[in-house]
C-alpha cells in the first residue's frame, strides 16, 4: 500500500480501499490497540507484500477481542505464506487465531 500513499499523499486507506468503512478502522484500532498497531506496522514493514499475501481471511472483534480467522474448504490447506503470519505474527503477538474448516453439507 505504501507506493500508492508515496505516488498521492492526500489519499487515504478508505480512497484505495472503497469497501472500506472509516468505522471499521477506527473500531479495529480501539480492540488492537496503538501498543499492538505499532507491532503489526513495525514487522509488516519488513516485508509488506509477503506478509499480505499470507494475511487472514478475516479479522473479527467485540468488546475489546481480536479474533483472526483463516478459512479453508474442504481440500483446501494452509500455503507458506500464512504459516509465515502464524510464526512471525500471530504466536509472538499472542494474538487469537483460529482456523475454520468449512464443510459441504
Amino acid at each position: 500500500n505504501f507506493p500508492h500513499l508515496i505516488k498521492a499523499p492526500e489519499l487515504s486507506m478508505l480512497d484505495i480501499y472503497p469497501n472500506l468503512q472509516e468505522w471499521m478502522l477506527v473500531e479495529l484500532f480501539e480492540n488492537l490497540g496503538l501498543e499492538n498497531i505499532f507491532r503489526i506496522a513495525e514487522k509488516f514493514s519488513e516485508n509488506p507484500y509477503q506478509y499480505r499475501k499470507g494475511w487472514p481471511d478475516l479479522t473479527i472483534w467485540k468488546d475489546g477481542e481480536v479474533r483472526f480467522l483463516e478459512v479453508k474448504g474442504p481440500r483446501d490447506k494452509m500455503h507458506s505464506s500464512q504459516i509465515t503470519i502464524l510464526t512471525n505474527f500471530i504466536k509472538p503477538f499472542g494474538f487469537n487465531f483460529s482456523l475454520v474448516d468449512v464443510q459441504a453439507t
